[in-house]
Parts: C-alpha cells; structure tokens; sequence
C-alpha cells in the first residue's frame, strides 16, 4: 500500500518541522530587527529636525544664566573717543553673558588684561580700589582678558579681588575692534555709551584723572 504523509515515518517528517521552524524564526527576527531600525531612525531624524529651542542669553551685564546660552557678538569697530563704544556681548569667564548694551546709563572701564602681564598686577589694585568706592554710583568695569589661559585668569582674578564683570574673549574680537594690541589698555566709557578716553597702562593719577571723566 502506498505511503501517504501521515505514514510517513518520524524520521522523515522531523527535517520538515525543523526547516519550518527555522523559517518562522527568520521571518520574526526580521520583523524585529526592521521595526527597531526604523524606530531608532525616526528617533534621529527627529532630534536633528527639531532641536530643544536655547533659552535667550542674559540681558543684565551680569546674567547668572549658563555660558551655553550666551551667543557672543561684537560690534565693528573702530573705537574712536568721542565715538560710541562698540558694543558686544560676551560670555563670563564663569558663566552667564557679559553685555555692554545692557551696562548703558552707567560709566564703565573696559580693561583688556592678563595673568602673564606685570603691569597688569599694578593696574588691578587701582580697579578694585575704584569699583568698592564708586560702584554705589553706578561705575562698572568689565575686565577681558587678553590670549590668556581661562584658569589662568580666574585664579588672577581671585587673588586681586576682581569682583567685577569678567569676559572671555578667546578669539580677540572685542580687543580688535577697540585697536587693542599690547596690553594692558583701558576703555573708558561715558554713561551716554561714548568713549571718553583710551589709554595703555596707567599711573594712580592717570586713571584719577580719566575715571572723573566718565563719573561725573
């Protein structure tokens, strides 16, 4: 009597099933494997498409915000006195933003310095002096450093008492746009945003004389 597949033996049907089997399990892991790719794609397409929007940086010249915030800016200069002072905006040697448009209505040193600079550990006592006595009058001082080291300036700071406004200018613009060269220089700026005077390195008396210009 013939052989039907019922009658077929368990030895002959047993390579059937397993080839089944096998076939059915390629079949899922493909699935999986597609449905994940896809799913992870769309993922990335997303993030790239849409980015978390950024928090707007600090108006105030001394915004506490995080430094990812700040989008630096800088004014074309040059810097002539009587002219108005370029303005610009940069991040804090710590954090936040540092904004000379947001300081207008209030006389202002800009003093571009550095650790390795001598005449700069001179001139850094007679900023301190100036900003504990006239800072109830309004008087700022943003301090920039000049193709300094970012610890560097920090540990400078602390060691002379610059409690002042500090920015990081890493790639000189604002020094460029104010004709800075050798170092240290001083801008200073009346309440109106015009510059009064500039001048590279300074005596006691000198910065008396040019600090009454722009607090008066």
């Amino acid at each position: 009597m013939p052989s039907t597949l019922s009658s077929a033996p368990p030895e002959a049907a047993a390579p059937r099933h397993r080839g089944l089997l096998l076939l059915i399990a390629a079949l899922v892991i493909a699935i999986v494997g597609g449905v994940t790719f896809w799913a992870v794609a769309a993922n990335d397409g997303g993030d790239i498409a849409t980015p978390a929007p950024r928090p707007p940086g600090g108006a105030s010249g001394s915004d506490p915000s995080s430094p990812g915030s700040c989008t630096p800016a800088v004014a074309p200069g040059p810097a002539t006195i009587g002219g108005v002072a370029p303005e610009f905006r940069l991040r804090g040697l710590d954090s936040g933003c540092v904004d000379l448009a947001a300081l207008r209505g209030h006389p202002v040193v800009i003093n571009f310095w550095a650790s390795w600079c001598f005449p700069c550990r001179a001139e850094m006592p007679l900023l301190r002096d100036a900003y504990a006595k006239h800072h109830d009058e309004g008087l700022e001082i943003v301090g920039i450093p000049s193709r300094d080291i970012p610890s560097d300036s920090r540990a400078f700071a602390e060691k002379y008492g610059a409690t002042w406004l500090l920015a990081r200018d890493p790639e000189s613009a604002v020094a460029n746009a104010y004709g800075v060269r050798p170092i240290p220089q001083s801008v200073f700026v009346r309440r109106d945003g015009t510059i009064a005077s500039h001048i590279r390195g300074m005596t006691s008396a000198e910065f008396r004389r040019e600090l009454d210009k722009i607090l008066r």
